[in-house]
């Protein structure tokens, strides 16, 4: 694999770059979506709701949080800029297990897959996402995706989210290193002070998950989210912060290495 401008990363050797050629992702698809109109019109909304004439003060960490597309790589994981050439490998993914079937979250079939790439694209056109998709290194194959979502530059935040495996890549050290891989970043790159994990409230596995993660329940958002399916969701938020970050990097690389052993 090339890369150019990657730096040692402290996940167990593990390295990020801003400019790459990674595993299974067709290196023309994120130029071509920036120069696309689903760019344009997304930068346009933006400047529609801000006065040129008076722009917000930049702060020192909006320097620091760079959204621009990265790749995170460890031992298991490759996670690369989702781009609409990801399309049918997502549905792959999405159809070992069918999981487009639960009303726990959004997962899209063929029929949504666009619109739920296009999606991330703009947030990430508007600065308030970044989204990937996650490859199993061993197979070469895309299994999943996730991403950061409501990036909160002045208050050094940002969550995590919108993460879903293809089954066979459930209860593997996929997700655990993926959302190391994501937190480091968040918190060593970015100098986030918190980042927030939230699940729908009947979603076991998911809260279950995030526990084991080290993150600390902080309440329910009540009728926080309409489903498709008309149902009125109810939220748990989970977050870990800056303190708290040794110990939860500890543990999962702690996770890491039993599985490796």
């Amino acid at each position: 694999m090339k890369n150019r401008g990657r730096y040692q990363s402290p996940i167990n050797g593990a390295f990020e770059t801003t400019a790459s050629h990674t595993p299974g992702v067709n290196a023309w698809a994120t130029e071509k979506y920036f120069k696309s109109k689903h760019y344009s019109s997304a930068i346009a909304r933006l400047c529609s709701v801000t006065n040129s004439d008076n722009p917000p003060p930049v702060s020192s960490i909006d320097k620091t949080v760079n959204i621009t597309p990265i790749t995170l790589e460890g031992r298991h994981v490759v996670l690369s800029l989702l781009s609409m050439a990801h399309a049918e490998a997502l549905v792959t993914a999405a159809s070992d297990g069918e999981l487009w079937n639960t009303t726990l979250t959004v997962i899209p079939d063929s029929k949504g897959i666009e619109s739920y790439i296009e999606a991330a694209l703009t947030g990430h056109a508007l600065g308030k996402e970044l989204p990937f998709v996650i490859i199993n290194k061993s197979s070469n194959e895309v299994v999943g995706t996730t991403r950061f979502y409501e990036i909160r530059p002045n208050d050094h935040a940002a969550a995590i989210g919108y993460t879903w495996l293809a089954k066979s890549a459930q209860r593997t050290p996929i997700n655990t290193e993926a959302k190391l891989l994501l937190l480091t970043h968040a918190f060593e790159a970015w100098r986030c002070v918190r980042v927030e994990l939230i699940t729908d409230v009947l979603n076991e596995q998911s809260r279950a998950a995030i526990l084991r993660l080290g993150a600390k329940q902080e309440g329910i958002l009540r009728k926080h989210l309409i489903l498709h399916s008309g149902r009125s969701r109810d939220s748990v938020v989970f977050s870990i912060i800056d303190s708290e970050w040794p110990d939860v990097k500890a543990n999962l690389a702690a996770k890491l290495r039993r599985h490796a052993g």
